[in-house]
């Protein structure tokens, strides 16, 4: 065994070192880089108990250590050398001096490499032996002696096993964690839209839209820096940047910005502008309704007049429209009810403009609308405040109905009055505010004569120019009135013109109206 080196001026530095772990478990991300950096395509993270003490053993197949490397890499901090010079020692002897964040009773370090095999002893006060090691073994292990108690232990490698995930995960290696391979593939599965490039030279980017946005660094698939966002990229993005060329800092809390860094980044960029931004304007006519509103809200968030001139908003008809050219209002229709969906098709269907929105995020995909329309929130207009539609009455009421109607048009005509009736089954949020609802359009269109298929109606009066009204067949007011017009249609027809009509014109035909209804109860049959 070798006699035990002098530990003169290493405690300053060993001390500040070890401070720069600020998680004590991300030794385990620094042995398993150590250990695939030597080669091994499999690393094997175990868990076990003795006595008081639990280890944490990290185990691979890679390239070992002689007692060369022993020396002059992995001791190379516990020697006498006084020089103090950290430029000196590599990332193989930094990494393992975080395993003393985890304050181990003891460190025992077991390798093999061309013959030679060696086991190192590394202990509390941080003096180290190393001895010839019999048994035989292949490439290199390491266990940390942690004294816990059995609760604590039991918490310690829970947050173990989280930690190599979090880390390790996407190494190409194999790593194993108790007997359980943990690796994942390197993507963005849970994004709507993604665009992927391999440049080639070691560094591969992928860049995606949709659900919770995420940026990821990595060296050959250990992970260097994960977080929500990224000062150097687009908000809404996930990015996973994975290259050969990238490091983290001394202290591992951060990327180190050099030059390879700065042309990753650019890297990143111009696939976002190259290939994300078209992709998310084709999906936008591909992706269901639910799935469009991060995506929507991203492009609202590049909006330019190049971006508006995209057909990128997708009607209730599935007609892609670009937003420049929406020019007239603009109506919205909430995912949600098939009354809902048939008012907005209706309205539609009349030559109007409906973008859908997703009932899960009704308020961002408007808001995010109207900056893609350069418009207003509030110049959005929700389909069912403006609208209903009007659908053919059901063929069981029909016959009766249509006699009820034939009878009140005759009533109205009898009297001079000018106004055309017809009837419909009404439906929309406000279906139910009023019995009849008036059928002439504000710039004068047509007077509605009967439904024989859907039309919209507006919501909003239009005066004392009736026209004509439609009168809801579903109303709570109508159903009396149906059911005497079984029994005496021209009173039906009287009660039913007095509720429809205007105020002004029922005080001007009253009289003539009664008895415009008695000479019909007189004149024919009352059914």
């Amino acid at each position: 065994m070798s006699e035990q080196p002098e530990e003169s001026g290493t405690d300053d530095v060993l001390d500040n070192l070890v401070k720069q772990f600020t998680d004590p478990l991300a030794c385990l991300r620094e042995l398993i880089q150590n250990a695939v950096d030597a080669g091994s395509d499999t690393v094997e993270v175990n868990f076990g108990r003795e006595g008081e003490l639990g280890i944490l053993e990290v185990k691979d197949h890679g390239e070992g250590m002689d007692k060369a490397v022993i020396e002059s890499k992995l001791v190379r901090l516990f020697s006498s050398s006084k020089d103090g010079d950290l430029t000196k020692i590599g990332k193989f002897g930094i990494g393992f001096v975080s395993v003393f964040a985890l304050d181990p009773v003891a460190v025992c370090v077991d390798t093999a490499k061309a013959g030679e095999r060696w086991r190192v002893v590394f202990h509390a006060d941080r003096t180290w032996t190393r001895a010839a090691l019999h048994e035989p073994l292949e490439g290199t292990r390491v266990r940390m002696f942690v004294k816990r108690d059995a609760a604590a232990w039991q918490v310690l490698m829970r947050d173990a096993d989280a930690a190599v995930r979090k880390w390790c995960r996407h190494l190409q290696a194999e790593i194993i964690v108790d007997g359980a391979t943990i690796n994942e593939p390197l993507n963005l599965s849970a994004c709507d839209v993604t665009a992927t490039r391999d440049d080639g030279e070691g560094t591969e980017v992928i860049v995606g839209v949709g659900g919770a946005p995420t940026v990821g660094f990595y060296n050959k698939g250990l992970t260097l820096m994960e977080a929500p966002s990224w000062d150097d990229f687009p908000a809404g993005v996930s990015v996973r940047l994975s290259s050969r060329w990238l490091e983290h800092t001394l202290t591992r809390d951060s990327i180190v910005k050099d030059a390879h860094y700065k042309k990753a980044i650019a890297l990143v960029l111009s696939i976002i502008d190259e290939e994300l931004e078209p992709r998310c304007i084709e999906a936008m006519t591909q992706l269901p309704l639910d799935k469009r509103s991060a995506v929507l809200g991203w492009l609202a968030e590049r909006a330019d007049r190049a971006l508006r001139k995209q057909r990128l908003l997708v009607d209730v008809t599935g007609v892609a429209r670009a937003p420049v050219d929406l020019t007239a209002t603009v109506f919205v229709t909430v995912e949600g009810s098939p009354s809902s969906a048939r008012v907005a098709a209706t309205v539609a269907a009349a030559g109007h403009i409906v973008l859908p929105v997703s009932a899960n995020a009704a308020a961002h995909d408007r808001a995010a609308i109207a900056v893609l329309l350069g418009k207003d929130e509030k110049d959005l207009v929700d389909v069912e405040d403006a609208w209903v539609a009007a659908l053919p009455v059901d063929a069981a009421r029909r016959p009766r109905v249509e006699r009820l109607v034939e009878a009140t048009s005759k009533l109205l005509s009898a009297c001079n009055i000018n106004v055309a009736v017809s009837a419909g089954q009404v439906i929309g949020r406000q279906c139910r505010s009023r019995l009849a609802w008036r059928t002439v359009a504000r710039k004068g269109a047509p007077v509605l004569a009967s439904v024989a298929a859907p039309v919209p109606l507006p919501t909003s009066e239009m005066g004392n120019k009736p026209g004509g009204f439609l009168v809801d067949v579903d109303h709570g007011d109508f159903e009396p009135i149906f059911t005497l017009a079984a029994t005496d249609t021209p009173l039906a027809a009287l009660l039913l013109a007095r509720l429809v009509l205007p105020v002004h014109l029922v005080q001007e035909h009253n009289v003539a109206l009664a008895l415009a209804s008695w000479r019909g109860r007189n004149d024919g049959p009352s059914t």
